[in-house]
């Protein structure tokens, strides 16, 4: 799991019609970097460095915006 696929299947459910169905369920890790920062989902690449978090993590803020859609 990376951040670029991760994204790219939250955006694709902005293709839904009204009555389409999604269930979308994330098993992981979440961190917030620093005190802070957003909470993230962290992804295969990330390591325990606060810039690796942020970098390869995918923040609730991002997941939320695109679920919005």
């Amino acid at each position: 799991m990376t951040v670029p696929s991760v994204l790219k299947a939250l955006d694709a459910l902005s293709s839904m019609k009204p009555d389409d169905l999604a269930i979308v369920f994330f098993a992981g890790h979440g961190v917030k970097p620093t005190p802070t920062d957003d909470m993230v989902l962290l992804t295969s690449p990330a390591t325990l460095e606060p810039e690796s978090q942020r970098k390869e993590g995918v923040g609730w803020g991002a997941m939320a915006e695109r679920l919005a859609r």
